[in-house]
């Protein structure tokens, strides 16, 4: 398989620096550099640690909101610019809250409620968010996607989750700006490996039909 220009990484389970240094080594020594999120531990549920990797040489740049929400602070989800030839494509790495969490729907909603108002603030840019989400896209639409945020998904349908109790479920996805939706070549979820409780998923895209 051809190395991907970009990775997207939830459940990192690093919640110390000095763990946290050794793993951008060991992700410096397959050559990907990128913006990294401690896992935290809180009242309501841990978060796992998130990574959104770039492919040397590409140029990237961790973004902070300009007001972070909660759930920003909680690291359940974080933004990346990514410099592509003549644009930035921005990707949002998302882990939603785990069943389980306290007020789980109440927090989800209002996790997607922040995540979607921030993307709609940025345009007409290209944008990607993809992860885990902690639930399925008909959950999503019904609760939070509006047209001024102009979000597409896109992959086979094909379940990503398989828990030890309960049937599968597709959790993990992509969506992407409506600005970028003609330039997805494919988008599938992968083999289930040695860790089986979640596929991959994986997304091409032809950016040159960006222009």
């Amino acid at each position: 398989m051809t190395p991907a220009h970009l990775l997207l990484v939830q459940e990192t389970r690093i919640a110390r620096d000095d763990k946290l240094r050794g793993a951008r080594a060991a992700a410096r020594r397959e050559a990907y550099w990128g913006h990294w999120t401690l896992a935290r531990r809180t009242a309501a549920a841990g978060s796992g640690g998130l990574a959104t990797l770039a492919g040397a040489p590409r140029p990237y740049r961790a973004v902070k909101p300009a007001e972070p929400g909660p759930h920003w602070l909680e690291g359940r989800w974080s933004h990346t610019a990514v410099w592509v030839d003549q644009d930035v494509l921005h990707v949002l790495n998302v882990y939603g809250w785990p069943a389980g969490t306290p007020d789980h729907k109440a927090r989800q909603a209002q996790m997607w409620a922040e995540l979607f108002g921030y993307i709609a603030g940025l345009g007409r840019a290209p944008w990607i968010a993809a992860g885990d989400w902690n639930t399925e896209p008909h959950e999503l639409w019904a609760n939070v996607v509006v047209g001024r945020t102009g979000g597409v998904l896109v992959g086979d349908g094909q379940p990503t989750c398989y828990p030890e109790v309960g049937a599968p479920r597709r959790l993990d996805f992509f969506l992407v700006s409506r600005s970028l939706a003609s330039s997805v070549v494919r988008c599938y979820a992968g083999s289930r490996g040695p860790y089986p409780t979640h596929r991959p998923v994986y997304l091409q895209l032809n950016l040159c039909l960006l222009y």
